[in-house]
């Protein structure tokens, strides 16, 4: 298949490079000789591997793969510790490295549109994460360690195969929107209601037949999206929403 030279490696000062919408079908190991880039973008090929040397790219902050055919990634991108954006959107990945853990310095990643069934318990170590987009995977639990991404604003878990949620998303402080749209849910955990900083909620299209009373405590959330729902009544307390 087609990949770019391996004399690519000798490129000792490059800091961008965007090799995106051509054939590739591989990328060549030289390319973890490229100590300086900061940015690469491979979206839009037929990339189904990575090579263990991206792990070398001390420098790199942004890394786009988005619509190839990956199925796995190699453990070693947990090495890449200045990283800040990773797009993984669009592939076939059935899972996520312990190693993720590595990637101390991301503030976004996206995984949707993949085939992603769990998550790392790892995942909860992404403490500087402030986007999380998981959505149209088949994830049907997440891991308690969730909880602990302290500085999350968006978190974007619509159309999965949940089936409940960790009470531990309720030490999400900084969550400011939280999407659940089209899963299983037949119940919503009680300690959502301490997420303060909620502006929206969607947890349209599940199974709810009841909402916890503590949902009060939501005292940012200016929308919420409960369609399609078996719900029969909602909670007196909806009426203490203020910023509805």
């Amino acid at each position: 298949g087609m990949s770019p030279p391996a004399s690519i490696g000798d490129l000792g000062a490059l800091t961008k490079l965007d090799l995106s919408s051509n054939h590739l079908h591989s990328i060549p190991v030289e390319i973890g000789c490229l100590g300086a880039l900061e940015f690469l973008s491979l979206d839009d090929n037929f990339i189904d591997q990575l090579p263990a040397e991206i792990g070398r790219l001390g420098a790199l902050e942004y890394l786009s793969l988005d619509g190839n055919v990956i199925d796995q990634l190699p453990v070693e991108i947990g090495g890449l510790g200045a990283l800040k954006t990773l797009i993984l959107r669009g592939n076939g990945l059935r899972a996520l490295p312990d190693t993720l853990h590595g990637l101390r310095s991301l503030l976004f990643l996206n995984v949707d549109y993949n085939k992603l069934t769990e998550l790392p318990r790892s995942v909860g170590d992404l403490r500087a994460l402030k986007k999380l987009r998981l959505a149209s995977n088949d994830i049907s639990i997440l891991p308690t360690s969730i909880g602990k991404l302290g500085a999350l604003e968006k978190l974007y878990l619509g159309f999965n195969n949940l089936r409940r949620i960790p009470a531990s998303i309720g030490h999400l402080t900084a969550l400011e929107k939280l999407s659940l749209a089209r899963n299983k849910l037949s119940s919503i955990p009680g300690k959502l209601g301490s997420l303060s900083a909620l502006g929206e909620l969607d947890i349209s299209r599940n199974e709810l037949r009841t909402l916890p009373d503590t949902l009060r405590g939501l005292r940012s959330l200016h929308t919420l999206t409960i369609c399609y729902n078996p719900l029969r009544t909602l909670p007196r307390s909806f009426g203490e929403l203020q910023s509805l």
